[in-house]
């Protein structure tokens, strides 16, 4: 196993590790000041406005029913709770915007396929 400073070094995976670390260091000590003098490059001016509801307001009254029940069935038969109580609260409560709904499968199941 060679160093990484002679020419056997160089054919080793070990260049790439001491690189990654000398970076990963430099943002850690220096990630603060970078992030003050390069703040054009953040993304968290962006401001998106989509005029879209939440999922639950998209879902039509079959699609809420099937998913209630879904939770329900899973919740008495083996105690797996799909999605959590605020959500599940969110998905009852929740009425549909009759100008929208979501178009195709509402759910997915990798295991159906």
């Amino acid at each position: 196993m060679g160093s990484v400073l002679t020419s056997v070094g160089w054919a080793s995976p070990e260049w790439q590790i001491l690189l990654t670390f000398i970076i990963a260091l430099i943002l850690l000590l220096a990630g603060g000041w970078l992030m003050g003098h390069f703040s054009w490059l953040s993304f968290s001016t962006v401001k998106l406005d989509e005029n879209i509801g939440d999922y639950w307001s998209y879902l039509t009254e079959q699609e809420r029913d099937w998913s209630c029940g879904e939770q329900e069935y899973y919740m008495a038969s083996y105690g797996i709770e799909l999605i959590n109580d605020q959500c599940f609260k969110q998905l009852r409560d929740t009425k549909q915007d009759p100008a929208r709904h979501l178009q195709g499968v509402h759910t997915y199941d990798l295991l159906a396929n």
